[in-house]
């Protein structure tokens, strides 16, 4: 890290990097050397291990102490807990003014941080968080074509500001390009520990009270491997989906235009769940039912109580009407 001969770390604003490992040892110390080679003098590196398996924890506290110069703090978990509790490890430790993350088979520009501390500082309080697109890369670092956002979504702009509703329609946001004020955990929360990814829930939590800020250039390089969370897990990211829209329903916090999006997710889990928690998803869709009054849910509520399988909840809008009204 570097600094000018004239200014002292303490003229700039901590900012408290995280770093969840998870099985690394091919790509940490390339990651944990991108936070070094950062041109910002003021940073808290927290490093939270997750139970790795491989050689991860040795090359990190080897790298601590190649660089005792560094503000580093590394925390091993006993168990594996999974990223959201990891990443609540690390921000009950944080001190700074600005929290930024990078999972640790990623790799940061060297002005990612200072770029970004210098834009946030003339922002207002209502910004809580600063996102950039990101490059792609293979496994070996060869980059790939197509940015992040755009691989994910088509924006003729990037959205700022109120963010809210395009955040319902899907995340966009690659955590590791974020710069986001410590204070706005105080009001949103920690990470949910019930989630297997941490972003989008996040992000949606966020931008329901606080504004968003584009910072134009790509700041880090986003690695696909083959045990990236999106490829290897697709089943308990889908859980994590139902989960997230099952609370968003039961506080009325779904727009309207995603509404049935969200009930298809929340049904789905109540009745992979039958036979383990009748009674709690039978309460589950009678408060939903009260909330919406939506056909569908009541639809979902008869097959329920017949035994019938999630399949015929798909059967064509139709019937569903049919059925509901039999039933008045």
């Amino acid at each position: 890290m570097q600094k000018s001969a004239t200014s002292s770390s303490s003229d700039f604003p901590l900012v408290s990097v995280i770093a969840p490992c998870y099985n690394q040892e091919r790509f940490v110390i390339e990651c944990l050397e991108s936070i070094r080679a950062q041109d910002y003098p003021n940073l808290q590196i927290i490093v939270v291990d997750d139970c790795s398996q491989d050689a991860s924890p040795k090359l990190i506290r080897d790298w601590i102490k190649a660089n005792p110069s560094l503000q580093v703090i590394f925390v091993q978990n006993e168990q594996n807990l999974g990223v959201c509790k990891s990443m609540n490890r690390g921000l009950n430790m944080a001190t700074g003014k600005y929290i930024a993350r990078v999972d640790t088979d990623d790799v940061w520009e060297p002005r990612k941080i200072s770029g970004q501390v210098r834009v946030m500082d003339s922002l207002p309080e209502t910004t809580a968080v600063l996102y950039s697109d990101v490059y792609r890369m293979n496994e070996s670092g060869a980059l790939l074509p197509r940015h992040f956002i755009e691989n994910h979504r088509a924006f003729n702009r990037m959205p700022e500001g109120n963010i809210h509703e395009v955040m319902w329609n899907g995340n966009f946001i690659p955590f590791t390009t974020t710069l986001i004020r410590r204070s706005v955990f105080e009001k949103v929360g920690n990470y949910d520990e019930d989630l297997f990814y941490d972003d989008w829930d996040m992000w949606l939590r966020i931008s329901k009270d606080f504004h968003f800020a584009y910072y134009p250039e790509p700041t880090a390089k986003y690695r696909i491997v083959n045990t990236s969370i999106s490829n290897s897990s697709i089943n308990k990211m889908n859980l994590a989906d139902e989960i997230m829209f099952t609370k968003y329903l039961l506080q009325g916090l779904v727009p309207k235009s995603m509404r049935n999006q969200a009930a298809n997710f929340a049904v789905r889990r109540i009745f992979r769940e039958r036979s383990i928690a009748f009674g709690k998803g039978l309460d589950l869709l009678n408060r939903m039912i009260r909330l919406y009054g939506s056909p569908r849910l009541l639809y979902a509520w008869l097959l329920y109580r017949c035994g019938l399988e999630y399949k015929y909840y798909q059967l064509p809008l139709w019937i569903v009407k049919q059925v509901t009204s039999f039933m008045k």
